[in-house]
């Protein structure tokens, strides 16, 4: 009986703990962007640039879900493509050195760590910034000015999720594939 009792409370227990995770990740007014969503937005901003008549030579891509991104971006694009990594580092929590052969400077928020091998990229490079969301628009317009100041003219911007009116954003994305007026959604790997 002992057995039959812990089975069925087992069972009980089980049942509400998969319904109350259900409702936890379909709470109201949380957006979200299951892989579903990731591969359709990818494969959206894929078609609008080609749809533009203009094709990157190299991705960029800021540390973090852009990464993510940029990855499944180049992937789905059936193309390699040099891939330069921007790493972000928090100013409450800096980490002291520069790593070698890159680049820091302040944007918004965040300090970026430049590859001085991307500087030197050949000028007549198209550049394509890939994130996984715009908020501020900081780093991205920082990215874009050093990129700018280095000689690089054909330097455009594709984001997956754009927040409508973003605070001090001025920068707007050459492609994107959603747009949301909010601050607050979710990927499938976690807080956008």
């Amino acid at each position: 009986m002992d057995i039959f009792f812990l089975t069925v409370l087992g069972l009980v227990v089980g049942v509400l703990g998969i319904y109350l995770t259900w409702r936890y990740r379909h709470r109201k007014g949380d957006q979200r962007y299951e892989w579903d969503d990731i591969q359709r937005g990818v494969k959206d901003i894929i078609q609008k640039i080609k749809d533009s008549d203009w094709k990157p030579d190299i991705l960029v891509t800021v540390t973090g879900s852009g990464g993510i991104v940029a990855n499944l971006f180049m992937k789905m694009l059936d193309e390699r493509l040099p891939l330069y990594g921007i790493m972000l580092e928090n100013h409450k929590k800096p980490w002291g050195y520069t790593p070698p052969m890159h680049i820091k400077d302040k944007a918004g928020r965040w300090t970026i760590n430049v590859p001085e091998s991307l500087l030197q990229e050949g000028r007549q490079k198209r550049i394509l910034i890939v994130d996984s969301s715009l908020f501020s628009g900081l780093t991205i317009q920082k990215v874009k000015e050093l990129l700018t100041e280095h000689g690089f003219n054909a330097v455009k911007y594709a984001c997956l999720v754009q927040i409508e009116g973003p605070q001090g954003a001025k920068v707007e994305p050459d492609y994107w594939a959603y747009r949301t007026s909010s601050a607050v959604f979710y990927y499938p790997w976690g807080k956008g």
